[in-house]
């Protein structure tokens, strides 16, 4: 399931019952963020928490969508990245394609303006 969660201009976008990002999961989360991306979201972080693995087509997908925010002028960032991930990332992300949402930048600053769950 995909949780959609507004903070101020900040759209996040959460997982429950998700430990592998994979051919047969990342089609339904790149559609879910494509649209969220053409309604002209500012700011979009995808919540990485409990995702343990992501394959090479997941992988090329979240690159797919961050070409699409850059092209809606859309900042796009991944957070709580696990060492897993981090660890995979490192191996994939050679060109720095994929940017990660710093532990300066405050991601959820208060309480959620609007919450949706879609699955």
């Amino acid at each position: 399931m995909v949780h959609k969660q507004f903070y101020d201009e900040k759209l996040v976008i959460s997982f429950s019952d998700v430990k592998r990002m994979n051919l047969l999961n990342i089609r339904i989360v790149e559609e879910f963020l494509r649209k969220e991306i053409g309604k002209g979201v500012k700011y979009l972080y995808l919540n990485m928490e409990g995702i343990a693995f992501i394959d090479s087509y997941a992988y090329s997908r979240l690159i797919a969508i961050n070409n699409a925010a850059t092209l809606f002028c859309t900042r796009f960032r991944l957070f709580n990245v696990s060492e897993e991930l981090e660890e995979i990332f490192g191996l994939l992300n050679n060109k720095n394609q994929l940017r990660f949402a710093g532990r300066h930048e405050i991601v959820m600053p208060g309480p959620a303006t609007v919450q949706k769950s879609y699955s």
